[in-house]
């Protein structure tokens, strides 16, 4: 099994979607087919220190969904997107292990000293996502 700090660059990230009812602006058509997250999903909040993500190779899209139950919210209507490691990292950023007890993948992708993580990079990190069909959430 892989250590929590190792990160590969061939590694999915995982990251939740607000359901359209809450966010109708989460999803977009892709050019080849399917969805990805807008970049408004893959933009930092207030007070945030890096994006939230979590390892698929630690934490599948039904467990991360799952998840939300500890918020007391249903998975209902949720989506899950994924991207590479890779990806985030020729953007120039960083993918910096956080787990949190109830999720061991958990991660932040932040910027480095010579990369900021701005809404330009929430534009570019948004075209490398793609949304998982019901049948891929398992």
């Amino acid at each position: 099994m892989l250590g929590t700090d190792q990160i590969l660059d061939d590694e999915f990230l995982l990251r939740r979607l607000h359901p359209p009812e809450i966010a109708p602006e989460s999803v977009v058509p892709r050019s080849d087919g399917g969805f990805r997250a807008t970049s408004v999903r893959m933009r930092l909040r207030e007070g945030e220190e890096g994006l939230s993500v979590t390892r698929a190779v630690l934490t599948s899209p039904r467990q991360l969904l799952n998840l939300l139950l500890l918020q007391n919210l249903s998975p209902a209507g949720w989506r899950v997107c994924r991207f590479t490691v890779e990806e985030v990292r020729s953007l120039g950023l960083m993918v910096r292990p956080d787990p949190l007890p109830e999720d061991a993948g958990h991660c932040l992708i932040v910027g480095t000293s010579e990369v900021a993580y701005t809404k330009k990079m929430s534009s570019k990190l948004a075209e490398f996502t793609r949304v998982l069909s019901p049948q891929e959430i398992i």
